[in-house]
């Protein structure tokens, strides 16, 4: 049982995107107060990673990235989740999927970048994939972006000028994204570099 109430070990796809934003921002507001309630939705949610249907897999290791980044603490946690977005990652697969990864991989990368040290290649070219692509869809567009500009400035990284101009000339993101407060701090880091 979760405070608000049981979690269903089945939710109906359509409502698995709200059902996750609300978890999602329940432990952002909560912040490092969320503690007392990781092992919990941990139960409540390992049983998705086992979905055959990927959507069903990936929004509980947004959740799980983002509970890595309140409290860097869970390394076991943290491990798991990078193996598993990994994996999905390399599948390929749908542009919401693909979002959900980029923002994990944001969480993650905040709250051990060595631990995507080995994977930084991978992820900086998938970044530049999307950048690079004509893909319309908005929010996949905004979190790679925001993806890429923290290994820039994680790792120190020299960006690549064709990317770099397009980041830029993106700039900014919409202003109710969760992308926002990250590609700011890579504008004032381009800024001063």
């Amino acid at each position: 049982y979760f405070p608000f109430g049981r979690l269903s070990s089945s939710i109906d796809i359509h409502l698995l995107a709200p059902i996750f934003e609300c978890l999602d921002r329940f432990i952002g507001a909560l912040g490092p107060s969320a503690t007392p309630y990781v092992d919990e939705i941990y139960r409540a949610l390992k049983s998705y990673l086992f979905n055959q249907n990927k959507l069903y897999c990936v929004y509980p290791l947004e959740i799980f990235s983002h509970i890595c980044f309140i409290d860097p603490g869970y390394e076991d946690l943290y491990l798991m989740t990078i193996d598993k977005c990994v994996v999905y990652l390399n599948d390929g697969g749908h542009i919401i999927i693909q979002t959900l990864l980029t923002k994990s991989f944001r969480y993650l990368l905040y709250s051990n970048k060595e631990g995507l040290a080995a994977y930084q290649p991978m992820l900086i070219e998938f970044c530049e994939g999307i950048i690079r692509s004509d893909i319309d869809y908005i929010p996949l567009r905004e979190s790679a972006t925001s993806l890429w500009c923290g290994l820039i400035m994680e790792f120190d990284l020299q960006p690549n000028e064709e990317v770099l101009g397009a980041v830029i000339n993106s700039l900014p993101p919409r202003f109710d994204s969760d992308d926002l407060p990250f590609v700011s701090v890579f504008a004032v880091y381009v800024a001063r570099k």
